[in-house]
């Protein structure tokens, strides 16, 4: 595997740097991967991923989104229209790139944003969706609570998921903003096949938000759900099937 910095930027000079890992033979399909939230490009998703996919002879692309990870921008800062657009800026320098088949595979929140651009960009081969938001103001709703919800609103910022450490800034118009995408409506525009693999005990997002999703979605689909397996696919069998089912679907 050859893997080596990608940098794309948009119009207003905006500068993000993935990894590109490619195969020893080159090759005119990439994937790019779409990591959750509060994660980042190396998450465990994206590098098994990443292992199936170049077996394949197929390369990846990893990049933290907007104000995660490594981005040049502040988390507390962070849009869904930013993410939309950065993935629409990535496809765009992948083209240019002399790759002429792009698929994305998308985690949680990546799935989100997969779904968002891929109702709207035609030049998708192919879409995986890991156990993507469809809803993202109720999970937030019913993650935080009234309480929570009035903090985030009267600080601008959120619970630390990881418990005992100080709250992490985040405006409030991130949620404001996430009311005005439909996203049931965008995945009738998506044209790519389309495979979503989700688990029956994914505490965050709801089996039948992910049901509605699979129905919204009009052309070549497959939903795998996954008996037993939780928001993280925890159990090692799990993690490995969701990660082989993506892979299979998108060399298909």
């Amino acid at each position: 595997m050859k893997q080596e910095p990608f940098t794309f930027q948009d119009s207003k000079s905006t500068a993000w740097t993935g990894m590109l890992s490619s195969p020893d033979i080159p090759t005119e399909k990439v994937v790019i991967l779409g990591h959750g939230f509060l994660s980042h490009q190396h998450s465990r998703t994206n590098r098994r991923l990443t292992d199936h996919l170049v077996s394949q002879k197929i390369a990846t692309l990893r990049f933290d989104w907007d104000g995660m990870g490594n981005s040049p921008s502040r988390f507390t800062d962070i849009t869904v229209g930013k993410c939309c657009h950065q993935l629409e800026e990535a496809i765009a320098a992948l083209h240019a790139s002399h790759y002429a088949r792009i698929g994305v595979i998308g985690s949680s929140f990546g799935g989100l944003i997969t779904t968002l651009v891929g109702g709207n960009n035609s030049s998708i081969h192919a879409i995986g969706l890991k156990c993507p938001v469809v809803d993202f103001p109720t999970i937030l709703q019913n993650r935080l609570g009234e309480q929570g919800m009035h903090q985030w609103k009267k600080t601008n910022t959120i619970p630390n998921p990881q418990k005992g450490l100080n709250p992490i800034p985040l405006n409030f118009s991130f949620f404001e903003e996430c009311t005005r995408y439909n996203t049931l409506m965008a995945a009738t525009h998506i044209q790519a096949p389309t495979r979503i693999v989700h688990g029956d005990h994914d505490e965050t997002v709801p089996l039948e938000q992910v049901q509605s999703l699979f129905q919204s979605i009009q052309t070549q689909k497959d939903l795998a759900i996954m008996k037993g397996a939780n928001h993280q696919f925890g159990q090692p069998e799990d993690f490995e099937n969701m990660t082989m089912l993506l892979t299979q679907w998108i060399k298909e």
